[in-house]
C-alpha cells in the first residue's frame, strides 16, 4: 500500500523475497513499485531521457511520434499541477502516463546493449558511420541490467519463448494498458475491446550484440506471446 492505495503483483501469490534480477526474470511489480518509490518520478524520468525515451529518435521516416516520458517538471507545464508520489509508483513499470513507441524502444535497448552508446537509427542498406551519444554509466549497473535480461529468455522467465537454440537471447517482456483500473472494472465490454499491449524487446547475442528487436502485440494482454513473434 502507497499512499493509500493498494497494488497488487500480477501473480496472485506474490514471488516472495526477490533482488534484482530475480525481479527483471519474473517482471515482479512489487520489486519497481518499492524502487520507483525510493528513487522519485525525477530520477526514472532522467534515465529513461538518457536512453532516448520521451523524444524522437530522429529515424529517416514521417510522422515519428515524441512519446511521453512524466516528471514533476512536465506535469506543471502541461497541467498546471504539482506531482504526486503517489502517481511515481505507475510510472515505475511504466504505466501512468508513460507512452513509447516501438523504434524508441528498440533504440533504448540497442544503446543498452551496446554498453551505454545510443545511436539513431535509419533505414540504410550499409552501416553508418554517424557518430553515437554515449552515457556516463556504470558498466557493472549494465552487466547486472544484461544479466536479468538473459535470465528473462535462458531461466524459465517471462519471455522463455523467445529461446533460440544456439543463440544467447537477452530480452524483457511488459504489459501497456490502455484504459484505468477503474474503468476497466466499471465497463467490462470497453475492457474487453481494450484489452493491455504485450511488449517484448530483446538483443541477441548477449555479448557483442548483432541485432535488437522490438515487438508489439496488440490488445495481447501478456508479453510472453509478443516474444514468440520477435523469437520468428
Amino acid at each position: 500500500t502507497f499512499y493509500g492505495t493498494t497494488f497488487h503483483c500480477d501473480l496472485k501469490t506474490g514471488h516472495g523475497l526477490m533482488d534484482l534480477h530475480h525481479a527483471i526474470v519474473h517482471s515482479c511489480d512489487m520489486y519497481f513499485f518499492n524502487l520507483g518509490n525510493r528513487l522519485s518520478v525525477d530520477t526514472i524520468a532522467q534515465y529513461a531521457q538518457i536512453a532516448g525515451l520521451g523524444r524522437k529518435t530522429g529515424i529517416d521516416l514521417p510522422h515519428e511520434a515524441e512519446g511521453v516520458i512524466p516528471s514533476s517538471k512536465w506535469k506543471l507545464r502541461t497541467q498546471r499541477e504539482k506531482w504526486y508520489a503517489g502517481e511515481t509508483i505507475s510510472v515505475a513499470i511504466g504505466q501512468g502516463p508513460v507512452t513509447v513507441t516501438p523504434i524508441q524502444l528498440a533504440a533504448a535497448i540497442g544503446g543498452l546493449a551496446d554498453g551505454g552508446e545510443w545511436h539513431r537509427p535509419h533505414l540504410v542498406k550499409e552501416a553508418s558511420d554517424e557518430p553515437g551519444r554515449r552515457a556516463d554509466l556504470h558498466a557493472e549497473n549494465i552487466a547486472t541490467i544484461v544479466s536479468g535480461m538473459y535470465g528473462v529468455v535462458n531461466e524459465g522467465g517471462t519471455g522463455a519463448s523467445a529461446h533460440i537454440n544456439g543463440i544467447q537471447v537477452c530480452g524483457k517482456t511488459g504489459s501497456a494498458q490502455r484504459i484505468s483500473n477503474e474503468l476497466a472494472k466499471s465497463n467490462r465490454a470497453i475492457a474487453e475491446e481494450l484489452k493491455d499491449n504485450g511488449w517484448f524487446v530483446g538483443f541477441a547475442p548477449c555479448d557483442h550484440p548483432e541485432i535488437v528487436v522490438a515487438a508489439l502485440y496488440e490488445a495481447s494482454e501478456h508479453g510472453y506471446l509478443a516474444a514468440r513473434w520477435a523469437r520468428r
